[in-house]
């Protein structure tokens, strides 16, 4: 873990930490994978930020492990949900990396889903109203600080592309899962938030 590259250490933990936002919210949760979620999301949402800074001591590197782990055993019991029926096709027809994929997109599929979870989120944080715009704030600044992208048109994406990325998002077992249904032309405002 101590040499690992950065932007290795970026993507992997980037997605770990989609792993208990999305896992948290999903239609198919339960109280323990809501438990896994929300420890996970404690333990990466401080250790996260100093391992992006390059200052990350053994015990936050554990602290992210196991974090992660968590967050990994809450998708067994409930699922992801619309953030990753997103990336799935941007890595199929742009070899977009799955960690930067999820960074494009989970801050809107927050933002959409705080129709509905809003509250979920906040508890995420640690904050009562407006959760979900201060968990999508909070996902853009840790993208920020890992050096994601922050645009899909950064990676080649254009409007054109949009309708058949929304076509294999459609087709993702993921989005079954999400807390909102989605149809075509929402997931298509998802990509084109991202623009």
């Amino acid at each position: 873990l101590r040499t690992a590259p950065g932007d290795v250490s970026a993507v992997a933990g980037y997605d770990a930490l989609s792993h208990s936002v999305e896992s948290y919210v999903t239609r198919s949760g339960n109280p323990l994978s809501r438990l896994l979620a929300h420890e996970g999301w404690r333990l990466m949402g401080s250790a996260f930020p100093e391992i992006l800074s390059g200052g990350a001591d053994d015990a936050v590197w554990a602290d992210m492990l196991w974090g992660a782990h968590l967050a990994g055993s809450a998708i067994e019991l409930s699922m992801l949900g619309a953030a990753h029926a997103c990336a799935n096709p941007l890595t199929a027809m742009f070899d977009v990396v799955h960690g930067r994929a999820i960074g494009l997109v989970l801050p809107a599929v927050v933002r959409h889903n705080g129709m509905a979870r809003d509250r979920e989120y906040g508890e995420l944080l640690g904050v009562e109203g407006g959760g979900a715009e201060k968990l999508a704030q909070r996902l853009e600044e840790l993208r920020l600080l890992g050096g994601l992208p922050t645009r899909l048109s950064e990676l080649g994406v254009a409007s054109a592309d949009v309708p058949e990325l929304a076509r294999q998002a459609m087709e993702q077992w993921t989005l079954r899962h999400n807390p909102l249904d989605l149809d075509v032309l929402e997931v298509e405002a998802l990509y084109r938030s991202a623009l």
